[in-house]
C-alpha cells in the first residue's frame, strides 16, 4: 500500500479511536492512543511527499476540529453524557427564568425572620416564604429583617437596626407565622 493510503487509514482510526473515548472512559488511554495514530498518519502522509504532507496537515488542521465539534454534538445526546453534564433545569444557579428575576427584585425589600438565623433560616417577606442566610450574625425570629443581595435563588439578609443600633424585634408576627408555615 502507498503512505497516502496509510495516511488516511490511520486518520480515520485515530477519529475513530477518539469517537471511542467519549463513550468508553478509558482515562486517558484512547485518547493517548488516538493521539499517537495521528501522529502516524502524519508521518505516513509527509513520507508521501512534502506537498502531499503539507496539504494533508492543512485539511486535517480544519477537519478534525469539525470532526469533533461534529461528535461532540452527537456525544450530548447520549446516557453518559446526560450523566456528566449539568442540566440547568437541576441547577437554580443555571435558571434564568422569572424565578431568578422575582429574586432579584427583594433586594433592599424588609421582612422578618421566621426562624433563628445561624447563619441559615427562614424569611417572610410581603406573605411569602423564602429560605436565607445571614451576612454572618445569627439573627432571632421575629427580629425585622432586609434583602442586602441575591445570587441566583440565594438571599442574603442583614437585621435592620434601629436607632439604638439594637437589631428590631416586632410582635407583628402571628398572622405572618399563619401564612408561612
Amino acid at each position: 500500500m502507498d503512505n497516502w493510503v496509510w495516511a488516511l487509514l490511520l486518520l480515520v482510526l485515530a477519529i475513530a479511536i477518539g469517537f471511542i473515548e467519549l463513550f468508553v472512559p478509558s482515562g486517558g488511554s484512547l485518547t493517548a492512543l488516538a493521539i499517537l495514530v495521528f501522529i502516524g498518519s502524519v508521518v505516513f502522509a509527509f513520507l508521501q511527499g512534502t506537498a502531499f504532507g503539507s496539504i494533508f496537515v492543512v485539511l486535517v488542521m480544519v477537519g478534525v476540529p469539525l470532526s469533533i465539534w461534529y461528535l461532540l454534538k452527537i456525544w450530548q445526546t447520549t446516557p453518559l453524557s446526560r450523566h456528566i453534564l449539568l442540566d440547568p433545569a437541576d441547577d437554580p444557579a443555571l435558571w434564568r427564568d422569572e424565578t431568578v428575576e422575582k429574586y432579584k427584585t427583594l433586594i433592599g425589600k424588609m421582612g422578618i425572620a421566621k426562624s433563628v438565623m445561624t447563619p441559615a433560616g427562614q424569611i417572610e417577606i410581603d406573605g411569602k416564604c423564602y429560605d436565607a442566610i445571614s451576612e454572618g450574625m445569627a439573627i432571632d425570629p421575629k427580629t425585622t429583617i432586609v434583602v442586602v443581595q441575591v445570587d441566583g435563588v440565594h438571599i442574603t439578609i442583614r437585621a435592620v437596626q434601629n436607632v439604638s443600633g439594637h437589631s428590631s424585634n416586632t410582635s407583628q408576627t402571628t398572622k405572618m407565622e399563619e401564612t408561612c408555615e
